[in-house]
């Protein structure tokens, strides 16, 4: 970094020089997609795109270069550590439901799920699985007509009630699944159950529909209080679509140390030596 003590700016220096024809060419192209179809427009545009640029690259400079000297000394390098750590904890986030999902006791969209599964029960039953091995007890609620999809997997035996075919694909007491009645949806049953139980819901939906209203205020407080999860795909298997509980403290910490950089960036002089 040692051009920055030297009173040479980036725009003189080769590295700029060997990027501002290709830069150049590129703000032509933007000018003319712009509209600049005559001369003194073209080029107008051209030199405010370029004051911009040059504006750009200085303010670039001040940034590294003060970065530069921040991180050089024992306090910066600590920072940038706590930080880079912070950053890479943030973004491996993990699929364990139990470090997602706010409470032990949650509710499952069955149909809903089961959709985003592609209609195939061995995912679904494998997330229920999880759920349990992670320490969460699942309600699977289900609307009538997934006695169609049992019936065309094969699944439900005659003389059996739907609640006990699924009872034995998901090898759990018959307690822990529910049924809507015939030709009535199960929303407002997972609505009712996370409200009485004061639980997280599993589903993609955000029960917000015309035919929700009767549950919409319901339902926003759930969403408020973020008490909604979706699901989604990952090497084939379902998963919660959710932040990890630890990153409701460490987001806000990695934004705080992210705008702290940024005005040191701003504010911290260095010095140019002519």
């Amino acid at each position: 970094m040692e051009y920055c003590y030297t009173g040479e700016m980036i725009i003189k220096t080769a590295f700029f020089e060997s990027i501002s024809g290709f830069v150049l060419i590129g703000l032509g192209l933007l000018a003319l997609a712009r509209g600049a179809k005559t001369i003194g427009l073209f080029l107008l545009t051209m030199l405010i795109y370029i004051c911009v640029m040059l504006l750009a690259f200085m303010l670039l400079e001040v940034a590294i270069c003060s970065l530069y000297d921040f991180i050089a000394i024992p306090l910066g390098k600590v920072y940038l550590v706590i930080f880079s750590i912070i950053s890479l904890v943030i973004i491996n986030k993990p699929t364990d439901p139990a470090k997602i999902l706010p409470t032990k006791n949650v509710v499952v969209d069955g149909n809903n799920v089961l959709g985003r599964a592609d209609w195939q029960f061995t995912k679904l039953v494998d997330f229920h699985a999880n759920l349990l091995a992670a320490g969460i007890k699942p309600m699977l609620i289900f609307d009538n007509t997934i006695y169609r999809n049992l019936k065309e997997n094969n699944l439900i035996v005659k003389g059996q009630t739907i609640q006990e075919s699924l009872a034995v694909v998901f090898s759990c007491s018959i307690e822990s699944i529910t049924v809507s009645k015939i030709n009535e949806k199960a929303d407002p049953l997972i609505i009712q159950y996370a409200v009485k139980n004061k639980c997280a819901v599993i589903s993609r939906d955000q029960f917000n529909k015309e035919e929700d209203r009767d549950y919409l205020q319901e339902a926003k407080s759930l969403k408020k209080s973020k008490m909604i999860y979706g699901v989604k795909i990952l090497w084939g298997a379902l998963v919660i679509d959710g932040q990890p509980k630890r990153n409701k403290i460490l987001v806000p910490i990695w934004v705080a140390m992210l705008i702290l950089l940024i005005v040191i960036a701003l504010l911290t002089s260095f010095p140019f030596e002519p």
